[in-house]
């Protein structure tokens, strides 16, 4: 555990971090599954569209933020 008091600081700010990291990269994984799957449930293609855009709009917002890398 940390003795500093800059080192405990450093410790909590990198736990908010890493949950708001696995809560961002949790939330891409379920969109694009739940876009795969209208694809291949031949949804409507209205449908297949929104599933799309809502899991690129995630997808870019991951990678600005660096949870992801861009490419």
């Amino acid at each position: 555990m940390a003795n500093t008091k800059s080192a405990i600081k450093a410790f909590k700010q990198s736990e908010k971090r890493r949950l708001m990291n696995k809560s961002r990269k949790s939330k891409v994984k379920t969109l694009i599954n739940k876009c795969l799957a209208s694809v291949t449930s031949k949804a409507s293609q209205e449908d297949i569209l929104n599933s799309f855009k809502l899991a690129q709009s995630e997808l870019h917002r991951a990678a600005g933020k660096g949870v992801i890398h861009k490419n």
